[in-house]
């Protein structure tokens, strides 16, 4: 006797006019504004520790987070958009 599997009862079919999504998500080898950043990743980069981006988040600080099964991860393009906001001197870009 086959196991019951809820699948086999309704297998996936696309909906009538729809088109599938096209993969939009970059490659490990092109990374883009939607590539995740470790929470350990960026306090390396910044130098800073992990309780300093903990601070950081808990009061409201720093650039927007996501998180995703209790691990905290950062997008690569609202990460450059923080430092360019708290960027001082040099020429303006």
């Amino acid at each position: 006797m086959r196991k019951w599997s809820f699948w086999r009862i309704f297998p996936a079919k696309p909906f009538l006019g729809v088109e599938p999504m096209s993969n939009s998500f970059p490659s490990d080898n092109e990374p883009g504004p939607l590539a995740l950043i470790r929470e350990r990743d960026l306090a390396e980069r910044w130098k800073k520790s992990l309780r300093t981006l903990q601070r950081w988040r808990a009061e409201g600080y720093g650039p927007a987070y996501l998180r995703i099964g209790g691990s905290i991860f950062y997008r690569s393009g609202d990460v450059l958009a923080f430092e360019a906001q708290v960027r001082f001197g040099g020429e303006n870009r």
